[in-house]
């Protein structure tokens, strides 16, 4: 039996991720965890008022359209959903055990993946899971580990560089001739 992957309810973040403090993982008792973390992250509660509980967005779903969708999303749907919410966001997963292994799901299609919501994507015991990534820069550091600890991260192709006109110059060419759309 085929069963495509799409987002649940709440699984725990694996403690690799937990240490990096980079996520927040909304505590959801449905299967709404996507509709959650783009809200985390449009909404950005502090740390102080705790914005891992799901409490917080339940009244914003309709305000920004994620009422509408088919929960739970599916990683194939994503594009659709961009489309119809209008809400740029990018997708990635992990695939170890140490979570060095990172790699895109999704780019965003409606506008710059270096400025839409990054958002995670994992699997637990059959069950998967949406969470957003609050800081990019600390979720992939581990891969790439600089003398300076700045790098400059490509969210379509995954290239990071040390300098920023670098980064700049590579920009253009990944974003090709017709831009992100």
């Amino acid at each position: 039996k085929h069963t495509p992957l799409a987002g649940s309810s709440y699984i725990p973040l694996p403690d690799f991720l937990v240490r990096k403090r980079c996520i927040v993982n909304v505590q959801n008792k449905d299967h709404r965890c996507f509709g959650y973390s783009i809200l985390a992250a449009l909404l950005e509660i502090d740390h102080q008022h705790q914005p891992h509980r799901a409490a917080h967005y339940d009244q914003y779903f309709a305000q920004y359209g994620l009422d509408k969708l088919d929960y739970p999303v599916k990683i194939e749907d994503l594009e659709d959903v961009e489309s119809q919410i209008d809400i740029p966001f990018n997708v990635f997963t992990f695939y170890d055990d140490e979570g060095k292994g990172h790699k895109p799901l999704f780019t965003s299609r409606i506008g710059d993946p270096q400025k839409a919501i990054d958002l995670l994507f994992w699997e637990s015991d059959g069950l998967q899971h949406y969470a957003w990534i609050k800081s990019f820069n600390a979720f992939v550091y581990d891969i790439q580990k600089t003398q300076s600890n700045k790098c400059f991260w490509c969210k379509r192709c995954f290239c990071h560089f040390r300098l920023e006109t670098a980064f700049a110059k590579h920009l253009e060419c990944c974003r090709g001739i017709d831009g992100y759309k």
